[in-house]
């Protein structure tokens, strides 16, 4: 199968202060299928998206941030669809995308610093069918409208540093039809700390610290029966790694 694809960029900055940028964009860009979704459903196209995105961005010594709202038109978006526990994909008519992006971190006493990421997306069929239901006008599945992490990093001149951080997932539709939700997980905790010495470095990170019971995705599927069926695929309980590395 053979796809033409474009995919154009145009940007602008404006320095407001000497710390201080806004910027703007305008692109264009075109989605090919994976092999794995061409081989599942051969008669999907790829999808093109129309991006427009305005914001700042800050970076002093003791502070930095990243802040975006953007606006996007999909057409052919490429979606996944389950049948009797096989998973097909196809091509949603139109959606549309709003959303905004937060980075942001801040020094603190004692060579800590501590960082704050959000995101908030709200994603909708604009036109959506799947040749019985008409899905114009829903949620995107598996696209949790919140999403955070706080972060606290620690790097001492001698070689310690370490890094804790939370992440939060909000709830999101299990299903095009937005017919039940899956609540997310609030505050998923990792830990990393690691010495470094000349070309040196030993590290230690712990996911799921506090071994909290999750799904990492969630769905709800058409059996091929009167019945619905609910997926929900476990996350990773606590799990440590130790990593030496030798830099050449």
């Amino acid at each position: 199968k053979t796809f033409s694809l474009f995919s154009g960029r145009l940007g602008a900055t404006y320095a407001l202060t000497e710390q201080i940028n806004l910027f703007g964009l305008i692109a264009q860009s075109d989605q090919v299928p994976s092999d794995s979704e061409i081989k599942k459903s051969p008669e999907i196209d790829a999808s093109t998206t129309s991006n427009f995105e305005v914001g700042l961005k800050g970076r002093a010594e003791n502070w930095a941030f990243d802040f975006s709202v953007y606006h996007m038109k999909v057409s052919d978006e490429i979606v996944p669809y389950t049948i009797a526990d096989e998973t097909f994909f196809s091509n949603a008519g139109k959606t549309t995308k709003n959303g905004l992006e937060f980075a942001g971190r801040v020094r603190l006493p004692y060579y800590f610093w501590l960082g704050f990421n959000y995101g908030y997306m709200d994603y909708k069929y604009d036109e959506y069918t799947d040749g019985v239901n008409d899905y114009a006008g829903n949620y995107m599945s598996y696209i949790p409208k919140n999403q955070y992490s706080i972060s606290l990093d620690y790097a001492h001149p001698s070689g310690f540093r370490g890094r804790l951080q939370a992440d939060t997932y909000g709830d999101y539709w299990m299903d095009s039809a937005n017919t039940m939700k899956y609540e997310g997980y609030d505050f998923l905790t990792s830990l990393m700390l690691a010495y470094d010495r000349g070309p040196h470095s030993l590290a230690l990170n712990v996911g799921n610290l506090f071994d909290e019971k999750y799904a990492v995705e969630a769905k709800r599927v058409n059996t091929g029966t009167p019945y619905e069926k609910e997926y929900y695929s476990a996350g990773e309980r606590r799990n440590a790694m130790l990593t030496y590395t030798y830099a050449f």
